[in-house]
């Protein structure tokens, strides 16, 4: 009994995102004003069965049957194959999938028995060619070089864009097998493309560099420090240090539950915006309504309307806004377009 992977891609809805749409340049920042536009679901899928190929095929024409049935939905062929994860590997959301086989790594168990930790084990890897791709903007020739296109961004903000590159990096591949042994080649390349940038933004060479912008760390192994990139900059509590990323890059079996929860805490509030749409209430006219038939009315500033209705007399939509402060108004839709009338006509 082998296990075999079927990897889905379905159709995507026809409606986009960027339908009434503020913001269309990239998908993850686009948002609609009107709550009837959804998100399209995820459309990739990984389905594991522990069984023969026949059943892996069985399992596929089903899914297929139902996606098209009921969802009317096509399951493409082309982006959906059935493989052995001991043999081939899966590619999934930048990991590589695979099968464990090694006989050599032996270990004890809870119960004392010694087994084989890796054979027969799925484990995530980091591809090498997701690599080999991130850290070529970084080199030539095996060497690495500077980025002339990020030559007039100040050094702070040099540091903080290579350091959230190479975290998120670290962060996004932490539970992969090999993380280790496949990305320790990047933070070397990375770090002196940093310090040949900042060295020609100042015509400097590195070791000159590292003299004037460098700060002592403390190593990631033993007692001492070590001089790497970094600047010190005043802030409101006083000195901050700012240095280039000094973490070490291991795996981590599973993610940290604590501090996924204590994120979840702290951003997991109801903003006042949808507080307000889930009232069902027009802010105007009072007329209640389900909140996918209501919109918001934005404007930038509330001074702007203190200075152009100055002298003349205020609309009931600028009177509201002005009682309440807020730059967004939530109102059903004849008064959404009255307010519009109303503002073009003045």
């Amino acid at each position: 009994m082998q296990n075999y992977f079927t990897i889905g891609m379905c159709g995507r809805f026809d409606q986009r995102l960027d339908n009434g749409s503020r913001m269309s340049r990239e998908v993850q920042v686009r948002f609609c004003e009107s709550l009837g536009v959804r998100f399209p679901g995820a459309t990739h899928r990984v389905v594991l069965v522990i069984g023969p190929k026949s059943m892996a095929e069985r399992i596929k024409r089903e899914v297929s049957h139902f996606l098209s049935s009921e969802l009317k939905i096509e399951l493409s062929n082309e982006k959906t194959v059935i493989t052995n994860p001991l043999t081939n590997r899966c590619r999934f959301l930048g990991y590589d999938i695979v099968k464990g086989k090694d006989y050599t790594q032996i270990v004890k168990a809870k119960n004392g028995r010694k087994v084989r930790s890796v054979t027969g084990v799925l484990q995530l890897l980091v591809p090498g060619d997701v690599i080999r791709e991130k850290i070529r903007p970084f080199q030539r020739h095996g060497k690495p070089i500077h980025r002339s296109d990020r030559v007039n961004t100040p050094v702070e903000g040099l540091i903080a864009q290579y350091n959230n590159e190479i975290r998120g990096l670290a962060n996004y591949y932490c539970m992969a097998a090999n993380v280790a042994r496949q990305i320790y080649r990047f933070p070397y390349d990375h770090y002196y493309s940093l310090v040949k940038t900042v060295g020609l933004k100042f015509k400097l060479s590195v070791r000159k560099t590292l003299r004037k912008y460098g700060v002592d760390v403390k190593r990631k192994h033993g007692t001492g420090t070590r001089r790497i990139l970094g600047v010190v900059h005043e802030t409101k509590n006083g000195p901050k240090q700012l240095a280039y990323f000094n973490a070490s890059i291991r795996r981590i079996k599973r993610p940290h539950g604590e501090r996924i929860a204590e994120y979840e805490a702290a951003t997991n509030h109801e903003s006042e915006l949808i507080r307000r749409l889930s009232y069902g209430q027009c802010e105007l006219c009072g007329s209640r309504s389900e909140p996918m038939n209501l919109e918001v009315h934005h404007i930038k500033k509330v001074k702007d309307l203190r200075t152009k209705y100055e002298g003349r007399g205020q609309p009931n939509w600028v009177k509201t806004m002005i009682k309440i402060r807020r730059t967004s108004l939530v109102v059903c839709v004849c008064c959404h377009s009255s307010v519009h009338r109303q503002r073009f006509s003045a």
